[in-house]
């Protein structure tokens, strides 16, 4: 008999969410740190409103970036492990993949359409929470696939 317990497609979303929300926010951060360094006066209220609406308004665009490219990156996680990494554990490829891909996007981004979309990722730091973000989405896929994305056979 064979039982799946949780499939592979709603690890990939719980990981895509993940980056994606941590990405979004990572960039929403570094804008207000920006603005309180040239002393915005900003309220609760306003840095609330600022984290809502860059992640409603960056979904249909760099939510949807994030997503193939994660895609991808976890598509070719089996491929690497067979050819060049046989001895490295799934898990440490996936969140390397998830990692990889967020500063491959990055890095696209700029010669692709010209300007650097995600604005939080221009500094150093910036960057590197939004590779943090791909680090997090694809450890989370890691667990979940280890977990509950196979079909167990009894």
């Amino acid at each position: 008999m064979k039982i799946i317990k949780l499939n592979t497609f709603f690890a990939f979303c719980l990981a895509w969410l993940t980056t994606f929300t941590f990405a979004s926010f990572s960039h929403s951060l570094m804008i207000l740190i920006g603005l309180a360094q040239i002393d915005a006066q900003l309220t609760i209220s306003d840095i609330f409103y600022h984290f809502v609406a860059d992640w409603w308004g960056m979904l249909a665009s760099y939510g949807v970036i994030i997503a193939v490219a994660l895609c991808l990156a976890f598509l070719c996680v089996p491929l690497v492990k067979h050819f060049i990494f046989k001895r490295t554990s799934s898990t440490l490829l996936r969140i390397f993949a998830g990692g990889t891909v967020m500063a491959l996007v990055l890095f696209a981004m700029q010669p692709i359409l010209g300007v650097t979309l995600i604005a939080g990722a221009r500094t150093p730091i910036g960057f590197i929470l939004q590779i943090n973000a791909g680090i997090m989405g694809g450890w989370l896929f890691a667990y979940l696939y280890s977990k509950y994305g196979r079909i167990i056979t009894r």
